[in-house]
């Protein structure tokens, strides 16, 4: 009995000798969240100059009282919720087509990269069509998930009534039903991810390659799970140690200027989120050693076992093989 590889090992010696492909990861990524920060930037400053500001609310903003204060902010952001809506709305828009074409582009651009090595090299295909239809999925699903949080949260709110047992019993419920939302989102968002393997490896469309996804995930249901899994170990154990060291600065912070504090967490966010990235490549390349393994070979490989008798073989020659004896001459 030989047991098969370890595709989680696979994956990780994959992004090893492919870095190109996690830096391509990291690269679409980063692209997108620069670009809505920088839109949500400009948002922001816009809305502040659009304000309507006088001497007497700005003299009121300066008196230190907070009901002068809440006076003055009532009367500047006055009528200006559906100008900032309807901003947001376009921002939001902006960069969800953004991230789509981004997220397309980028993905297919590290999958070939990762399946430079695999036998179906010679057939990658990345059509961007299926890739964005997908991801426009994944950014739907993503829409639908937050405003069923916010509908669930809405409903608590109205049902709930005065006593606190039962305030306290809906926002229970209120909760589990939003993790039972979070949870369904998840896995909606991971097989829709998964997709894109089939359309650049094989080329095919977006129906087929959810086809194959369903396929794949049937079929090797114990390898995806533990690949899964462990990856997700090793995302919590990262997060666990960036939790660690950020609260390191808190104990200097009497010495330590704010700048160093707040660019050292700077620093380890950029680095968590870029390690998650690379780590998220390497998954990938996990799922590819598992699409690329012979069928039955994910469990194990047997090989046949010698037999405990030798095969018979016959000693008599077939005729005309030898030359025939000869008896006539005697000693």
């Amino acid at each position: 009995m030989m047991a098969a590889p370890s595709p989680t090992l696979a994956g990780l010696r994959h992004i090893v000798r492919q870095p190109a492909a996690g830096f391509t990861e990291i690269l679409w990524r980063w692209a997108s969240g620069l670009f809505g920060l920088s839109l949500l930037a400009f948002l922001a400053v816009e809305y502040v100059k659009s304000l309507p500001l006088n001497s007497v609310d700005l003299l009121m903003l300066r008196s230190g009282q907070w009901w002068l204060i809440a006076r003055a902010l009532s009367h500047i952001l006055g009528g200006s919720a559906p100008r900032l809506v309807s901003a947001a709305g376009i921002v939001l828009l902006a960069c969800t087509v953004v991230w789509i074409v981004l997220a397309s582009v980028g993905r297919a651009a590290s999958l070939k990269m990762l399946l430079r090595d695999s036998p179906a090299s010679d057939r990658a295909d990345g059509k961007l069509r299926p890739l964005l239809g997908l991801n426009l999925l994944r950014a739907i699903a993503l829409y639908a998930a937050v405003l069923s949080k916010v509908g669930v949260l809405i409903v608590a709110a109205r049902v709930a009534s005065p006593t606190p047992g039962s305030v306290n019993a809906v926002f229970s419920l209120a909760l589990w039903l939003a993790l039972l939302i979070f949870f369904f989102w998840y896995l909606i968002n991971w097989f829709l991810s998964l997709a894109p393997i089939f359309v650049v490896r094989d080329g095919r469309s977006m129906s087929a390659a959810l086809g194959d996804a369903a396929s794949f995930c049937t079929r090797h249901l114990g390898p995806v799970l533990a690949v899964t899994s462990l990856f997700s170990l090793f995302h919590l154990a990262l997060w666990m140690g960036a939790s660690v060291l950020s609260l390191v600065p808190a104990a200097f912070l009497g010495t330590l200027p704010v700048a160093v504090i707040v660019g050292w967490l700077f620093l380890l966010t950029l680095m968590y989120f870029a390690v998650v990235d690379y780590l998220y490549v390497a998954r990938l390349a996990a799922y590819l050693a598992i699409v690329d393994t012979p069928s039955g070979a994910s469990e194990a490989v047997r090989e046949e076992p010698p037999s405990a008798d030798p095969p018979l073989r016959t000693t008599v020659p077939a005729p005309g093989l030898f030359p025939a004896p000869d008896f006539s001459a005697q000693p």
